[in-house]
């Protein structure tokens, strides 16, 4: 537990999946107050509903509790809205990824956080994990020598996500809320620009092609050449069983494999392979929520910039939009 964050309160924006994570994550470092704006209604089911909780109805009674930093965690749609609302209120703001299914509100909410010096974090947990922060290790230490080409892969499963719920009505297979393949699992395009750089160029094609009853893309291929030389392939897809989820990064002295299932990272440098595991027997999914949370925090009380700001958000997601861009033409 974190005595610093004691102090602090928080509301969270939206209640569903992502939002009952963070409240736990929340209590566990320490924070005691709490405040939970529903903007909808969770699932009857959803696990993890804490009744304890302060909820509100009304947002202008929760700006009225002065929370000192806000959790946007609604649906996709409304990401940069309530975004826009939180800074407006010299709110600290941490935005669940994607920050927006459009660039609609951004430069408002840039002008906010600057105006008011306010700290925010964008929801892109992966760039914690630690065989990633590795291979980030090994890119930026030359240990590959000139990289010249990546491949990342993420093939998961949509209806085994929330078995609690119809995976068709989820805000994920509505075009209207901000789902889509694309946004959901923006995940890995922000781990291809944290490890490999600024994008320049995007080629893209995918669509809906499999039995999944939604309205949005299923699956896409991506290929990009970034600022610095390396081309980067990426395949998404909602379909896969068992769920896949790689990257090999390829160098002219070795090359490395990352397998998130396995929790593995190969290393293969002139020619000799090693193999190095996450450094905590014991570590878990959720860790990677809680060290992106206590960054968030820590940025707060001790007044500097996250690890994964606003502006990371914003160069990602104008990435995912030139994709979407893409698979429509």
């Amino acid at each position: 537990m974190q005595k610093k964050f004691k102090s602090l309160k928080i509301c969270i924006i939206g209640y569903g999946s992502i939002g009952r994570r963070h409240a736990q994550n929340l209590q566990k470092l320490g924070v005691e107050n709490i405040l939970i704006f529903r903007t909808g209604k969770a699932h009857p089911d959803a696990p993890n509903y804490d009744k304890k909780l302060n909820f509100f109805y009304n947002f202008e009674e929760v700006i009225s509790q002065k929370p000192d930093a806000m959790f946007i965690c609604n649906t996709t749609n409304l990401h940069s809205e309530y975004a826009l609302k939180a800074v407006k209120n010299r709110c600290h703001v941490f935005i669940e990824k994607p920050i927006g299914n459009n660039l609609n509100h951004m430069e408002k909410i840039k002008y906010y956080l600057d105006n008011y010096k306010l700290i925010s974090s964008v929801g892109y947990m992966m760039r914690f994990d630690p065989l990633v922060l590795q291979a980030k290790d090994i890119i930026e230490n030359n240990k590959l020598g000139n990289i010249t080409s990546a491949i990342f892969e993420w093939g998961t499963h949509l209806p085994s996500w929330h078995k609690w719920e119809d995976y068709s009505q989820s805000y994920a297979a509505k075009k209207d809320l901000g789902g889509g393949l694309i946004l959901t699992c923006s995940h890995e395009i922000d781990l291809i620009r944290f490890l490999l750089g600024d994008i320049q160029k995007i080629m893209a094609y995918g669509g809906k092609k499999s039995y999944l009853n939604i309205e949005v893309e299923d699956h896409v291929d991506i290929l990009s050449k970034h600022e610095n030389g390396i081309t980067s392939y990426l395949h998404l897809d909602w379909f896969q069983q068992p769920e896949h989820r790689t990257f090999k990064i390829i160098g002219d002295k070795g090359n490395i494999n990352w397998n998130f299932h396995t929790n593995t990272l190969l290393i293969n440098i002139d020619n000799k392979v090693q193999e190095k595991v996450a450094p905590l027997a014991n570590w878990k999914l959720n860790d990677l929520y809680l060290d992106i949370v206590t960054d968030f925090l820590t940025s707060i009380v001790e007044n500097k910039e996250s690890k994964c700001s606003f502006n990371d958000g914003l160069l990602t997601l104008k990435d995912t939009i030139k994709i979407l861009n893409k698979i429509k033409n």
